[in-house]
């Protein structure tokens, strides 16, 4: 290639695969927790022939991950659930990441994610269904930031019960329904947590 008069050379790699083995491909190779989420989705796929044996370590004890190892045939891919534990750890952005080996080649997925320097609010689940029979269920709440994180809980219908209507930083709510004197009928409500870090 000539620039301004001057010659330059541009290296260009590339790879080709053997057609008669088996191929890793991993997605995504960057995970994002940011300062609320707990679980993402890793996708291991062999994208060549033959079968593909696959392992996978993390090097950080906040890394968790649902499946270590498998064996995928060809075209075929499996879905390996990523959470992370910010319990007990300083506010600060930490990174890791997850190592997957076979006999398909080796890739990297790269984690990230923050614990801010304040209280905040996380709770889980989101939704309590409580089909045709249940009364009772609960539901957790958790400060993922650092200092106290007091909250309050109201509800929007009277059938709604709540075992806790204010408290700081960890707590287990339990809900139960009373179903009585109330026609037939599909019924929803919600619970609203308001706290100095987050609602």
């Amino acid at each position: 290639i000539v620039s301004g008069g001057e010659s330059v050379v541009v290296d260009v790699e590339m790879v080709v695969s053997d057609p008669n083995k088996p191929q890793l491909s991993i997605s995504p190779k960057l995970i994002n927790f940011g300062t609320q989420e707990t679980s993402a989705i890793l996708n291991i796929k062999n994208s060549g022939n033959g079968s593909l044996e696959w392992s996978l370590t993390d090097n950080q004890n906040w890394i968790d991950v649902s499946k270590n190892s498998g064996t995928l045939p060809s075209g075929e891919s499996v879905e390996v659930t990523v959470t992370i534990d910010r319990f007990g750890l300083s506010p600060n952005n930490y990174a890791g990441f997850i190592s997957v080996s076979s006999n398909g080649g080796d890739e990297v997925c790269n984690i990230q994610m923050e614990i801010p320097a304040e209280p905040t609010l996380f709770f889980e689940p989101t939704e309590l269904n409580f089909g045709l029979t249940e009364t009772n269920k609960s539901f957790m709440v958790k400060n993922v930031g650092t200092g106290d994180l007091t909250w309050e809980l109201s509800k929007n219908k009277d059938w709604i019960n709540l075992s806790e209507t204010s408290g700081t930083n960890q707590s287990s709510i339990n809900v139960s329904i009373d179903r009585s004197g109330l026609e037939y009928g599909n019924y929803s409500g919600q619970v609203s947590i308001t706290s100095n870090g987050g609602t």
